[in-house]
């Protein structure tokens, strides 16, 4: 059995998931929300999208700087990668990212990016694509972790806190 994760959204405290589990070469479209907080990691692989959130809606000239890790270093938090949903069944050809925004104002503007996708043609062909492919497979590992291996935030009434004092008689 194998799956490919086709669209993943990440929540403030839970994940929506679509993918297609192929078992005996028979295909099953399957879609599951989870409602446990998600781990560092998930959420760590998302923040590595919002890069080329703004590069693809063009909040970004690319131009500004050589290399995709320079871009991330100047991004700041304006823009937050939520969703991704990939236009194929088993492997990564083309992409949709779906995020926001944080304008001056402090308002959000959500929106989804054009499709972007591998393609031989010069003019149709986003710069960064291999490394946008390696950061939605992240994605797709951790998202499988999350929903098949329980890789979830840790419970925050489990962390008890001591306080070294000694309790002193009044």
């Amino acid at each position: 059995m194998s799956i490919f994760i086709t669209k993943g959204k990440l929540l403030k405290d839970h994940c929506e998931v679509e993918y297609i589990k192929t078992n005996n070469e028979k295909k099953a479209e399957c879609k599951e929300t989870s409602k446990e907080k998600p781990h560092a990691d998930l959420i760590n692989a998302f923040d590595r999208l919002d890069v080329h959130l703004a590069l693809i809606a063009e909040f970004i000239d690319r131009g500004k700087a050589k290399t995709i890790d320079k871009l991330r270093e100047n991004l700041n938090d304006l823009f937050s990668v939520t969703g991704f949903t990939v236009k194929s069944d088993d492997e990564i050809k083309s992409v949709v990212l779906t995020g926001h925004k944080t304008l001056s104002t402090g308002k959000v503007l959500i929106f989804n990016t054009p499709l972007v996708s591998e393609s031989d043609e010069e003019e149709d062909n986003y710069f960064f694509f291999q490394d946008l492919r390696q950061c939605i497979e992240i994605c797709q590992t951790e998202l499988q972790n999350y929903l098949f291996n329980g890789k979830t935030a840790p419970d925050s009434q489990l962390e008890l806190s001591f306080d070294d004092k000694k309790d002193e008689a009044v």
